[in-house]
């Protein structure tokens, strides 16, 4: 079975160390985020990576790419609305009782499941 691409939201001190493992562990990795200078950093180190979350939600979505969100809690709404309205999978909530509190439990539950059977790859 092949393992599917990784798309990290959230390009920062998580989300770039996410990255570098995913692609240590020989996966499709690409990537998102709002500033241009941790953007640059990125693609200087030889990552796929863009400012556009929609180009990087579009490409999760045609690659059947497993979605990791790694932002500050204040973007958390944001970036979370436009993952679930493309029917993103999101693999990683970082903050559950966040997500519990404003009733999407569903969706964390998902998640923990997919993360669940990605590890057990």
């Amino acid at each position: 079975m092949t393992k599917p691409p990784v798309c990290v939201l959230g390009l920062g001190l998580i989300g770039g160390s996410v990255m570098r493992a995913a692609s240590l562990a020989g996966r499709e990795v690409f990537g998102y985020n709002r500033s241009a200078e941790s953007v640059q950093a990125a693609t200087a180190d030889g990552f796929d990576a863009t400012e556009d979350i929609e180009t990087a939600l579009q490409r999760a979505a045609d690659a059947g790419a497993l979605i990791v969100v790694a932002v500050p809690v204040p973007a958390l709404p944001t970036v979370l609305e436009r993952v679930i309205a493309g029917k993103g999978r999101v693999a990683v909530y970082p903050i559950r009782e966040y997500w519990l509190d404003i009733g999407i439990e569903d969706h964390y539950l998902q998640a923990q499941s997919d993360m669940e059977k990605l590890l057990e790859k």
